[in-house]
């Protein structure tokens, strides 16, 4: 007993004596933020590995966290027409899901002024684009900046184009049908346009989204119920749902 009681406080000790090494970087900008004529010190310290920031703009400050692997911060300009340039701090995310929120200073104050996922891409115009990964495509969402708010919305669509997979700018993925299923007139299950059979080729063109991509806090969407535009090689088009041919068809290469 005497000796499991030794044992057991020594394998204690040595845990209590390591601790693992917390890498932190720093990088350090100095830029005109808000266009008052002088320059701030912007400086992001981050723990890569961890997702943990700390974002100083002068003296004032703003602490987040985004998914590990943190890439660092980017000085941007969401809008050219305007006199002030953001900070966005990045992360691609533990499997290529990349995540960005932005920050600009706003009377002194650290401000945050947007989170995108996926991919985002600065249009220059007051647009942000990015690239979100559906399951088998990307579907592109648009942030704006609202010149009243200062603040990046999020505009919804109800339908986006799905581009094709090996390089995001052709439209359509081309599919084989495995397994017969119908497609229907509206995206609502209805009147049946066609019955696609087995061999039968089709391109998905569009989805059609049931609920919005951004859920209620604490809820989740369900993906297999939105519905999908598809076209026959004979030129039909028509709508069906994720869930009843996602098994079914051959073509779509699913990725997490």
């Amino acid at each position: 007993m005497h000796t499991i009681i030794a044992n057991t406080l020594l394998i204690i000790s040595l845990l209590m004596q390591y601790t693992p090494k917390v890498e932190t970087e720093t990088q350090q900008i100095t830029a005109d933020l808000d266009g008052d004529g002088t320059e701030e010190t912007i400086t992001l310290e981050y723990k890569p590995d961890f997702g943990d920031y700390i974002l100083t703009i002068d003296i004032a400050n703003a602490e987040g966290w985004l998914e590990p692997y943190l890439l660092g911060m980017e000085l941007i300009d969401i809008d050219t027409s305007d006199d002030r340039m953001e900070i966005a701090v990045e992360t691609a995310g533990p499997s290529d899901d990349y995540e960005t929120i932005y920050y600009t200073l706003v009377n002194n104050r650290v401000e945050e002024i947007g989170h995108v996922y996926g991919y985002a891409t600065e249009e220059g115009n007051g647009d942000v684009h990015s690239d979100v990964w559906m399951g088998f495509w990307a579907r592109t969402d648009v942030h704006r900046l609202d010149p009243s708010t200062g603040l990046l919305e999020h505009i919804n669509q109800e339908i986006v184009a799905v581009m094709g997979w090996y390089d995001g700018v052709e439209s359509g993925i081309e599919c084989t049908v495995l397994e017969p299923f119908p497609i229907y007139v509206y995206p609502d299950g209805e009147d049946v346009i066609a019955d696609l059979e087995e061999d039968n080729r089709f391109s998905i063109l569009a989805c059609y989204f049931t609920d919005p991509v951004f859920p209620p806090e604490g809820t989740w969407r369900d993906i297999y119920a939105d519905w999908y535009m598809l076209r026959t090689e004979s030129g039909i088009t028509g709508w069906a749902q994720l869930g009843d041919f996602r098994d079914k068809v051959d073509g779509t290469h699913w990725a997490d």
